[in-house]
């Protein structure tokens, strides 16, 4: 589903920080969305990735200035 949350299954070598980074969200976002306390997570639980609240906003292109 676009933008909305989506279920990750726990694989073998996974860390929070590495499915954080996979899925563009953060390791806080993620321990909040599963009501998680601790940073301990086993291969084969389902972790809710937490949908992105908009998508990333590009960076503003400032307008060249023509050489005089």
């Amino acid at each position: 589903s676009a933008g909305g949350e989506q279920v990750y299954t726990v694989r073998s070598g996974d860390t929070l920080t590495k499915i954080a980074t996979k899925f563009g969200t953060t390791v806080k976002a993620l321990r909040a969305a599963n009501g998680m306390r601790t940073y301990s997570i086993k291969v084969g639980q389902k972790l809710t990735i937490p949908g992105r609240s908009a998508p990333p906003e590009p960076a503003p292109i400032a307008p060249v200035e023509p050489a005089p």
